[in-house]
């Protein structure tokens, strides 16, 4: 409706005014649709396996994979011991999952436990949960407190036959682990027997 000299009256110029302002331009529109194709980005990637598996492993496989390195050792060696009882480390798959054990040489278990091994810039980190950690007999108080409830060890490679393994209030160093070789001889026996006064009659009996 228009006044008496054709002017738009204020009720009519107020409703122009509101239409004017809630018209969606083509600008705000295209903003709006990029902004929805990058959140759908975002919650694709976060929630994608195959960026997983390439951070983390969970078997003997996947670790290699992972490290993309087929003769990567699973067995390793305490050096930096200061008690002559270095720790053995082997990295195992049971029922499908790795699976780490620290075995102290004379005293048993040390720890062992089921958990993911995860690759960074620097070294890689086996982590676990409290609940995956077991302690053996040769665990102390304070490794029992301080990965009782779940953590990491960090392996840090220092060489090709060399890693650190590091974990809360706790350090080594390790080697490659080799197995000793048998030579493939038999023990040599020796008996002897008194006969008499005479003497002794020694015979050897050599078994190959």
């Amino acid at each position: 409706m228009q006044g008496e000299h054709g002017a738009d009256t204020p009720f009519e110029n107020l409703s122009r005014t509101n239409l004017h302002k809630s018209a969606p331009t083509k600008h705000t529109s295209s903003m709006y649709r990029n902004l929805s194709l990058l959140l759908v980005t975002l919650f694709l990637s976060f929630n994608s396996p195959a960026q997983e598996s390439q951070t983390c492993a969970a078997t003997i496989s996947e670790l290699r994979k992972l490290l993309d390195d087929q003769m990567f050792p699973l067995k390793w060696d305490e050096t930096s011991m200061d008690d002559g009882k270095p720790l053995v480390v082997s990295i195992l798959e049971k029922n499908g999952a790795l699976f780490v054990e620290f075995i102290k040489t004379r005293e048993g278990l040390w720890a062992e436990s089921f958990g993911v091994i995860c690759k960074t810039d620097v070294a890689l980190e086996i982590r676990f949960t409290g609940e995956q950690m077991h302690f053996g007999p040769a665990a102390n108080w304070a490794l029992r407190y301080a990965l009782g409830s779940g953590g990491k060890f960090i392996l840090t490679r220092l060489g090709p036959k060399k890693l650190s393994i590091a974990a809360t209030g706790w350090s080594g160093v390790f080697n490659v682990h080799h197995k000793v070789k048998s030579t493939g001889f038999q023990p040599v026996s020796f008996s002897s027997e008194n006969e008499g006064a005479g003497g002794v009659n020694c015979s050897k009996n050599f078994r190959i």
